[in-house]
């Protein structure tokens, strides 16, 4: 049996019909993986399809291609946090939580951006555990 913890806000939104932002950002490390584009594409195909479901406004994606997840400093995601710090943003929302960032010696970054959105009151899902 599945049981699944709903926010009052979020109910707050379908009571009103009002739709969550979202922003999702999707991420490949090597170039054989942009060349192929199978990843970035999957990854964007999960993230519309969970936003579609959930009955989410997805308002972006960020992408970064051909970098490392131990990179601290990224085009697509200095460019994600810029935009959520000009829009009204609900939901940051990523495939795999590893696209975020690599979880053995980067988890700090990881923590750190997570932390930030919640500062924010942004929240922050991961499709894949």
């Amino acid at each position: 049996m599945n049981i699944m913890f709903i926010p009052k806000w979020r109910l707050w939104y379908k009571k009103f019909n009002i739709m969550n932002r979202v922003i999702g950002y999707v991420r490949v490390s090597s170039e054989n993986q942009v060349e192929k584009d199978n990843s970035i594409r999957n990854q964007i195909k999960f993230i519309k399809k969970y936003c579609q479901d959930y009955d989410y406004e997805l308002v972006d994606i960020f992408k970064d291609e051909g970098v490392s997840g131990l990179k601290k400093n990224r085009d697509g995601l200095n460019k994600m946090m810029k935009q959520i710090d000009e829009s009204n943003i609900d939901i940051v929302l990523v495939y795999s939580l590893s696209r975020l960032g690599r979880l053995g010696r980067k988890l700090v970054d990881v923590i750190s951006w997570v932390n930030e959105l919640e500062r924010k009151n942004i929240e922050f899902l991961s499709i894949k555990n």
